[in-house]
C-alpha cells in the first residue's frame, strides 16, 4: 500500500472511530460504510503501479466521489486537509468515461476506500483536458501503448495532441 493512502486509511478510520463511539454513547445506530472512490490526479499518486512509472505533478485537490454520512464527509475532508490536500467539491462534475472499472485499494467495516483503474484516469484527462495534460499522457502512451489510444479514441479525444 502507497504511504499516503496507509496515512489517508489510517486517520480517517480513527475519525470513523470516535464518531462511532460518541454516536454509540448518544444511543444512535453507528454510521453506514463510508466508501471513498478516488478519481483524477489523486486516484494515481496513490496507485502504486502508476505512481513509479509515471512522473505526476503534485496536486492539493483530491477529486473523489464520497458516498457516506455528514459527519464522515466532514471527517474525510478533515483528514484530507491535515494530510495537506483539499477536497474538490466540484468532484461529481468528473467525467468518468464509460464502463470505468475501478481497484480496491482498502477497506474495513467501516472504510472502503477505491481508485479509478490508471487507463480510465489518463483517458478522462486525455479527452477533457488534453492540453493540460499533454505531457502525462504521452508518458502514458509510452506505458500502456495501443489500450491507451484505442480508449482515448473511443471515448472522442484527439490522440494527435499526444502523438507529436
Amino acid at each position: 500500500m502507497n504511504e499516503l493512502l496507509g496515512k489517508l486509511a489510517q486517520q480517517i478510520e480513527a475519525k470513523l472511530t470516535v464518531l462511532n463511539q460518541e454516536r454509540l454513547k448518544d444511543g444512535l445506530l453507528s454510521l453506514s460504510l463510508a466508501e471513498i472512490s478516488l478519481l483524477g490526479q489523486f486516484s494515481l499518486i496513490v496507485n502504486p503501479e502508476v505512481n513509479s512509472k509515471l512522473q505526476l505533478a503534485n496536486t492539493v485537490d483530491v477529486d473523489a466521489l464520497l458516498k457516506c454520512d455528514w459527519s464522515a464527509r466532514t471527517a474525510i475532508k478533515e483528514v484530507l486537509l491535515g494530510l495537506g490536500f483539499v477536497y474538490d467539491e466540484h468532484s461529481e462534475e468528473i467525467w468518468i468515461p464509460p464502463n470505468s472499472k475501478f481497484i480496491l485499494l482498502y477497506e474495513s467495516s467501516n472504510l472502503r476506500i477505491e481508485a479509478i483503474e490508471p487507463l480510465f484516469a489518463l483517458v478522462s484527462k486525455a479527452v477533457k483536458a488534453p492540453h493540460k495534460n499533454r505531457f502525462l499522457i504521452q508518458q502514458a502512451i509510452g506505458i500502456y501503448g495501443s489500450p491507451l489510444i484505442r480508449c482515448i479514441r473511443q471515448n472522442g479525444g484527439n490522440i494527435n495532441l499526444f502523438l507529436k
